[in-house]
């Protein structure tokens, strides 16, 4: 079953009663030794093939190439920068470098793009992507578009070289903006093409049939039936139908149109558009009700409406783009580093890209002491099973006939085992690509990997939070706040009390009284009684208050609030203080400092300082050489 399953059986064989174990035993026996068997006979295959191959080709040895990321670049000349990957390929035993440089074209350096040169190195066993930024000057002259090339270089000589296209955005008129006549200011239609030079177009006028008009400015409502370019609407305007041309600066609406142009930048945009131009893109738009795109680019903040989200189909999501509120359709192309936001839905499921995260676009919030949670009922694919259904058809899940339910009121995902209660908040979902698993983690965190590649975590919760409030009450303390890391905080004097709880709370006999009690190694036990009248006991833990800060010390920590970590090179297990105070030796310090407390020559215990400008006890268990 791999590692998380063995954690999983694990963890229930701690948790569940000795009889309970033996009802799901031999099932589980022989799933394991089902996995087991294919993966040795799998893993042993492989490693006979490669040993043949190895003694009888004489292979050789693999090269790193050097090379552009794509070989025909296409930048609007209104965009200040290009910026330009380039991938080190093949074997990275070695160093890597190589030589940049732009070359003039029909564009020039100077006048149409600022030299770029420069040198790029990898590190041994790096194979991360490189990229320099090439400088656009954006003149006002129309012209056709222009191009020129970067090329990579070494010793040996040229390693590779791509084009840059740079597309125009000057043009306004077919006919050229020097003969075009002035738009008429007092008409309500226009009827012949003209450049409005920057003037302001009458109210409700309308630009007819086969007419071209361009360096406009609308400050309320206008209809086109012909064409419009690089012009502006201004707030309150609506300008509906029509192509649209060059660049568009837009503080209004624009509704209902073909764009052809560079750039539409800004504003709202409405019904049915359609985006004809080949490197043209929207920015920074957002999208009123029902209003569907098809084509083009987009980048920037692309936001729909809430209630009736905007279409977009046949599009490509630039990289760095945030959206919110719009259903990605067929034959969108989503780049990888677009932050998916709220509301979004996706109709295909090869469009979600991997890596991603999902989180924003299916958290609701269920209580006011309760971090953002997700949603287990929806899903981010449209017309897919919800969360909930795609977890509950995990092997280990459905093979033991169990079913998680999520509770409407605080969004806990709950099971019950033979009395004893689970629960967990799911806080995170990204989207990946590997096997479907169940894995309970040493922290008693869940990562549940669905079939449909959803990849989410939840963390251990307190099951009846009003019980644990009540009962640190007379210690003066009146509000109990769940993290999103499954941390509980509360404010005690001018000090910050931190725990965690485990995930399991196993059933006690009436005669138990309620409250909150010591157990063994630090831990307390919250006893608690449920609406059926039956009793139950949670165990709550010390923790380390900000753990993302000791990622680099190599963090690691069991269910028991047990952790582990390297300081200076050496290994040490300890455990947390509950305590949190504040740090009174000045200014916060910039990273995590760990102050040796020793007695009789020995350290005890590390004071941890924090870039909070807070301070935590880790007392040591021992220290591993």
């Amino acid at each position: 079953m791999g590692t998380g399953s063995a954690t999983f059986q694990s963890f229930f064989q701690r948790a569940l009663p000795k009889a309970a174990i033996q009802r799901h035993q031999l099932k589980l026996i022989v799933y394991r030794i089902k996995t087991a068997l294919d993966f040795y006979i799998m893993r042993y295959f492989l490693l006979f093939t490669i040993t043949l191959i190895l003694n009888f080709i004489d292979l050789p040895l693999a090269q790193a190439t050097l090379q552009f990321s794509e070989t025909n670049y296409r930048i609007n000349e209104n965009d200040s920068t290009l910026i330009v990957k380039v991938k080190r390929i093949g074997d990275t035993n070695g160093k890597a470098g190589t030589n940049y440089a732009t070359l003039s074209g029909s564009a020039k350096a100077g006048s149409d793009f600022e030299v770029a040169k420069g040198l790029l190195t990898w590190t041994v066993g790096n194979s991360s992507d490189k990229t320099f930024t090439i400088t656009l000057i954006n003149d006002v002259i129309e012209e056709d578009n222009e191009t020129f090339i970067i090329i990579l270089r070494d010793s040996s000589g040229t390693l590779d070289k791509a084009k840059i296209t740079i597309v125009d955005n000057d043009t306004t008129l077919s006919f050229g903006s020097s003969s075009a006549p002035s738009c008429p200011t007092d008409i309500s239609s226009i009827d012949s093409s003209c450049n409005a030079s920057g003037n302001t177009l009458p109210c409700k006028v309308t630009i007819e049939d086969n007419v071209t008009v361009s360096q406009a400015v609308f400050e309320c409502d206008a209809e086109n039936k012909g064409w419009l370019s690089n012009s502006t609407i201004n707030a309150g305007a609506t300008v509906q139908g029509g192509i649209l041309t060059g660049g568009i600066s837009n503080d209004g609406i624009l509704a209902d149109f073909e764009f052809r142009g560079s750039s539409l930048i800004g504003g709202m945009l409405s019904g049915i558009i359609v985006n004809n131009s080949k490197s043209g893109y929207f920015k920074d738009v957002s999208l009123a009700p029902d209003t569907q795109i098809s084509g083009g680019r987009l980048k920037g903040n692309i936001a729909g409406d809430a209630d009736k989200p905007g279409l977009i189909k046949g599009a490509e999501i630039l990289e760095g783009s945030q959206l919110s509120y719009v259903t990605i359709g067929e034959n969108t192309q989503v780049a990888e580093d677009v932050k998916i936001g709220t509301g979004v839905r996706f109709t295909h499921q090869n469009q979600i890209p991997t890596g991603t995260d999902l989180t924003a676009a299916l958290v609701v919030n269920f209580a006011d002491n309760l971090p953002p949670t997700i949603d287990m009922n929806t899903d981010v694919l449209i017309n897919a099973p919800t969360l909930l259904e795609q977890i509950n058809a995990l092997s280990e899940i459905k093979d033991s006939d169990w079913q998680l339910v999520q509770n409407p009121e605080n969004g806990q995902l709950n099971l019950t085992i033979e009395g004893v209660r689970f629960a967990v908040l799911p806080v995170q979902v990204k989207q990946t690509n590997n096997r479907t698993k169940l894995t309970i983690n040493p922290d008693e965190s869940v990562t549940f990997i669905t079939a449909q590649g959803r990849e989410i975590l939840a963390y251990p919760v307190i099951q009846e939070l009003s019980a644990l409030i009540e009962a640190v009450a007379p210690l003066g303390i009146h509000q109990v706040l769940l993290q999103e890391n499954g941390i509980l905080t509360a404010e005690l004097d001018e000090n910050k009390v931190v725990a965690r709880t485990g995930m399991a709370a196993t059933p006690v006999s009436d005669d138990e009284p309620l409250g909150l009690f010591p157990s063994e190694l630090n831990a307390m036990r919250l006893i608690f009684e449920e609406d059926t009248g039956q009793k139950y006991q949670q165990r709550i833990y010390p923790t380390c208050a900000y753990p993302e800060a000791l990622e680099n010390y190599g963090l690691t920590w069991d269910h028991k609030g047990e952790i582990s970590l390297t300081i200076k090179g050496k290994r040490y297990q300890g455990i947390f203080d509950y305590v949190l105070f504040p740090n009174e030796n000045g200014e916060p310090d910039t990273q995590v400092v760990f102050t040796p407390v020793s007695e009789n020559g020995n350290i005890v215990a590390f004071e941890v300082s924090y870039p909070t400008g807070e301070k935590q006890m880790l007392r040591l268990i021992r220290a591993d050489t």
